[in-house]
């Protein structure tokens, strides 16, 4: 075989070499420094993934209060990972919560730059595997589920979809992009209200509906075809660019990250797989 015919074989093989080593299989808590502090994650690499080839990213965000390791018991999203191939990332925050601009805590008051903290995590993963670009998403519960609608909205990470759980979005948003949307709510959440109103922390939080429409016109929605499966009610929107904007809302379950009627974690990443970034 003459160079120039291996020459494009070749190329991927020597980009994945270029890379970073990556942890082995498992666990590990690479460290950065971001916006003048010492930021980390926790990430899950599944065994047998193959460098060569560009890697799905999933962000999951704990609540207030929370931690990347509660959040990864919670959501179960290691296995997820394990069995589909991409990479599981738990960002630390700093103090209890997340800045999403209007909640929560610490990290809003002190003005921390979280979102440009996921840009950076971004580019350290990227030198050490090689990410598709196309299917990097974010999911996250309560304050953790806001910050990735702040994200969306503006535009960090080229998100192709986000998976907020037991949230709502805070506006202004002005998205500088198309980005499809899952949610999952529990009909009897009292600290974020399903319908809105007064809620935990004292905050008086926006319909989680409202949010939603936002999105819909922003990606050039359908009217959300709406069908009940047991429990569950579920409100879908077909998008233009092959992007969808779903919400699903369980009754008989409160602020959490629900396991019955339906597997959370499953729905997000079954929504995530069938919606890549468009225009790419």
């Amino acid at each position: 075989m003459g160079v120039r015919r291996a020459l494009p074989l070749l190329l991927p093989a020597l980009a994945a070499l270029a890379l970073a080593p990556l942890a082995h299989a498992g666990v590990s808590e690479p460290t950065l420094r971001s916006g003048g502090l010492e930021r980390s994650y926790r990430l899950y690499t599944p065994p047998g993934l193959d460098r060569s080839r560009p890697v799905p990213v999933v962000l999951v965000f704990h609540g207030f209060g929370g931690s990347a390791e509660g959040v990864a018991r919670m959501s179960g999203f290691d296995a997820v990972a394990r069995d589909e191939g991409f990479l599981a990332v738990y960002p630390h925050s700093v103090g209890p919560g997340w800045n999403a601009d209007g909640c929560c805590g610490a990290a809003t008051r002190l003005g921390i730059d979280d979102a440009g903290f996921v840009d950076d995590l971004l580019d350290d993963l990227g030198r050490r595997a090689r990410l598709d670009r196309r299917r990097i998403y974010a999911a996250g519960i309560s304050n953790g589920g806001i910050f990735s609608y702040y994200l969306a909205c503006r535009g960090v990470g080229k998100l192709a979809a986000i998976g907020p759980v037991a949230a709502a979005m805070f506006e202004p948003c002005e998205p500088p992009r198309r980005v499809s949307v899952i949610h999952v709510h529990g009909r009897d959440d009292r600290l974020v209200p399903l319908e809105g109103g007064r809620g935990g922390r004292g905050y008086d939080w926006p319909p989680v509906r409202d949010g939603l429409e936002l999105w819909r016109r922003h990606n050039g929605c359908s009217r959300p075809a709406t069908w009940r499966a047991g429990e569950a009610k579920i409100e879908t929107s077909r998008c233009r660019r092959g992007t969808a904007v779903k919400l699903i809302v369980l009754d008989g379950q409160g602020h959490t990250w629900p396991e019955e009627p339906i597997d959370t974690t499953a729905a997000l990443w079954r929504f995530f797989e069938a919606h890549p970034r468009p225009g790419a």
